[in-house]
């Protein structure tokens, strides 16, 4: 038996999420306002344990001491480098092949004493920026306005590291899925679960890539995934909601004044999808509401769209598509999709850079 490392899945800030919260800063900057307290890695480290304490409450089948298994710190180039422009965080897990199929290590109690017997250390990662414009709102008091709130980053990051997102990638133009194992690919589980509108699986048990992507739109247990129109981005397309009062959304907004995001019905669905069992979440209809999402100015791909992804260590090989079925008309929520997200060139060009990110923090440097 194996570990592998699943390359990285980053949240970005949206368009006038930032615009806000940079707005909002340079305000308080020309009124003498101090920023919030400088965040210190214990300091993130113990909020981290409080979201997953939090987490496991609601998804009692998670693994309760789970948090002790990621590696938490900061990215300082994340929001201070051209390429990781309004990136807030983003995040690894290590998979075991269980069952016949990739799982997080991280899925449950189970999967974890399995990976322990392989690798007794850390078996996830996970990098917030240093310091968003005036700095990161992680208070439990108070009404947050115009900040960046780190516990919706790491709920967000959490969801990721036991294992909802998907595995598909393009590699020499050719979009592939899964992970060899001597010399066998198997897919994640995750990605087993991903239909079109009738109910065709998109990845197959040998890791073919069934579907062109423009068939889509397509679902997980019900919920639909998000995909810009025009481009895989790999790490963001299929592997959010498309519904945008879920918390895993393809991007994020300034916070709540009222407070923290929450898990969500559609949330727990996806958390269903890879056996992970969750309770009193949040209507996603009634957040919805709470979310606003101006329509951000659509952002082209700019040339960042031709960097490749850098071929990862433990990747399948190529596939072929089957399907030949008369795509199903777009949804709304596909429609709205390059409305909501402003970020295709940053994503284009992030995916090269985490794929690196990925191969270089392999398990035995995560254990350090």
């Amino acid at each position: 038996m194996q570990l592998q490392q699943v390359e990285g899945n980053a949240l970005f800030a949206t368009t006038s999420g930032w615009q806000e919260v940079v707005y909002a800063n340079t305000q308080a900057e020309l009124s003498g306002v101090a920023p919030e307290p400088e965040l210190s890695v214990k300091e993130l480290r113990g909020v981290f344990k409080s979201v997953w304490t939090d987490t496991h409450r609601l998804c009692p089948t998670l693994p309760k001491e789970g948090h002790r298994y990621v590696d938490v710190g900061f990215d300082t180039r994340l929001l201070a480098e051209d390429q990781y422009a309004r990136v807030l965080g983003w995040a690894t897990r290590s998979e075991i092949l269980f069952q016949g199929t990739w799982t997080s290590a991280l899925t449950s109690q189970t999967v974890l004493q399995e990976s322990l017997n392989i690798h007794t250390h850390y078996l996830g990662k996970l990098r917030v920026a240093k310091a968003p414009p005036g700095g990161w709102w992680r208070s439990t008091e108070g009404l947050c306005r115009s900040k960046f709130r780190l516990q919706d980053i790491l709920l967000h990051e959490i969801m990721h590291i036991v294992g909802i997102s998907t595995t598909i990638r393009r590699e020499n133009e050719v979009l592939v899925a899964g992970s060899p194992f001597h010399g066998i690919c198997f897919p994640s589980d995750f990605d087993v679960n991903i239909r079109n509108a009738s109910g065709y699986r998109l990845v197959d048990h040998r890791c073919e890539v069934q579907i062109p992507l423009e068939k889509g739109p397509f679902y997980v247990n019900g919920v639909e995934l998000y995909q810009h129109e025009e481009q895989f981005f790999q790490g963001t397309s299929l592997s959010h909601s498309a519904n945008p009062g879920a918390l895993l959304t393809a991007s994020v907004g300034a916070c709540l004044p009222e407070g923290p995001r929450n898990l969500t019905d559609i949330d727990g669905k996806l958390f269903e999808s890879i056996g992970v069992a969750c309770a009193g979440l949040t209507s996603a209809e009634a957040s919805a509401w709470r979310v606003s999402y101006p329509q951000d100015d659509e952002e082209r791909p700019s040339t960042a769209q031709n960097l490749s992804p850098e071929k990862s260590a433990a990747q399948s090989e190529a596939v072929d598509g089957v399907d030949s079925e008369t795509p199903p008309a777009r949804s709304a929520a596909w429609r709205r999709s390059t409305e909501w997200w402003g970020f295709a060139a940053t994503a284009a060009c992030l995916a090269s850079t985490l794929s690196t990110l990925s191969r270089r923090d392999d398990l035995s440097q995560l254990s350090k």
